[in-house]
This record gives C-alpha cells, structure tokens and sequence, in this order.
C-alpha cells in the first residue's frame, strides 16, 4: 500500500500535545525516531492492511513505531464509531501511550488491563462518557487478548486510583520491572512489595472506598 505526506492539524496537533504530555508522564525522553502517524482513508484499505475484514469499530491502532489512523473526516462513513474531536484526540493519545509502553517495558508481556488502562487514563478517556467510572472494581484483572472488555471499563479507572492515590512513581516502577518477571506470580508479588497488598478485588475495594 502506498501512502502520501499530507497535513492535517487535528492530527498534527494531537500529536504535538500527546507526545508532550507522555514524555512529561513517562520521564521518557523520546526525541529520535518518533512515531509516524500513517492516515488510512477508508474500511477497504484497513482490511487490506490488517489482511482480513476488521469490525466497523476499528479505526486506528499502534504497530511498532506507527500509529494508523482513519481519517476523521472518514469516521462516519468508514466506521461505526461517533467521536467528537476531542474524542480523536484522545484516541490518538492512547495509542501513542501504547507506545510509550512499549518502549518503557522493554517490549515485555503484561496485562491486559495494565496496558490498557495506563493509555485510557493518560489519554483523557476516563473523562469522556465512553464509559462510566465504577462503583467497585469486579471483573479486570482476569482481562486478556480475548476477554478484553473489563480492561476498558474498568482498567482506566483502577490506574486512574492508582496514580492519584499513590502517585505515578510507583506504576512506573511496576513497568520498569517487566522485564525480568518470568509469571503472573512475579508480577503480582511486584504489585504488592509496591503498594502493600494483594491484587485482589477484596484489598483494592478496601483502599478504592476508604
């Protein structure tokens, strides 16, 4: 597929102000070899680079050092998505953190929720009406590739406490530490020599409504 330099200052500006805000976050000075941002144009040509028809609800995603985009202007026509702008700003801001993640953990697994509630809350996502915040948390740390649902809802609210809570130093040393976590049992053992209990629903409750 053959793409072509164009501008677009929704896009350009997202950008600049995403890459700027997650470089302040994530300490990561992230000056060389920046992402490309890569405007797709219609489904067609997302199913052609995916290799397979895609869901309607699939307009962007990271790959490496890319982010692919539909067009804005594309939205209604080629997706089943309604965004605002601010919406797209934020969708843009996520999945750069996607790569930030990447680059911060050396590339090492981790889960679901983790990555994706760190790019929901940096994002702004949690203060969009996409989804509401929880009552309690129930159901994302069983989250994965393929039950990935709980890790939207309540992933972005559950880094969200962390953070405020806590502050960012922590959740940044918890991603530091990928690297050289060999289970889910190293990360959880992690998780509590950091805040000072287990990744339960039972203990976050507690702390999440104290």
């Amino acid at each position: 597929m053959i793409f072509k330099i164009t501008k677009d200052k929704l896009i350009e500006n997202s950008y600049k102000e995403g890459m700027k805000e997650l470089i302040d976050f994530w300490q990561f000075n992230w000056s060389m070899n920046t992402p490309d941002v890569l405007i797709v144009e219609s489904r067609k040509d997302i199913n052609e680079i995916w290799g397979e028809g895609t869901s309607s609800q699939i307009i962007g995603w990271a790959n490496h050092n890319q982010i692919y985009l539909l067009d804005y202007n594309k939205l209604e026509t080629e997706s089943s998505l309604k965004l605002s702008r601010n919406g797209y700003k934020a969708f843009i801001k996520h999945e750069l953190c996607h790569l930030f993640f990447k680059k911060v953990s050396k590339g090492a697994s981790a889960p679901k929720w983790l990555k994706e509630g760190l790019s929901i809350y940096l994002s702004g996502q949690t203060k969009l009406s996409q989804w509401k915040k929880p009552i309690k948390f129930q159901s994302f740390i069983q989250s994965n590739d393929e039950n990935k649902k709980a890790a939207y809802e309540e992933g972005g609210f559950f880094i969200e406490f962390l953070v405020k809570k806590y502050g960012k130093r922590k959740i940044l040393d918890l991603i530091k530490s990928l690297p050289k976590m060999k289970s889910k049992t190293s990360f959880e053992e992690e998780f509590k020599k950091l805040y000072g209990y287990e990744l339960t629903y039972k203990n976050i409750n507690k702390e999440y409504l104290s």
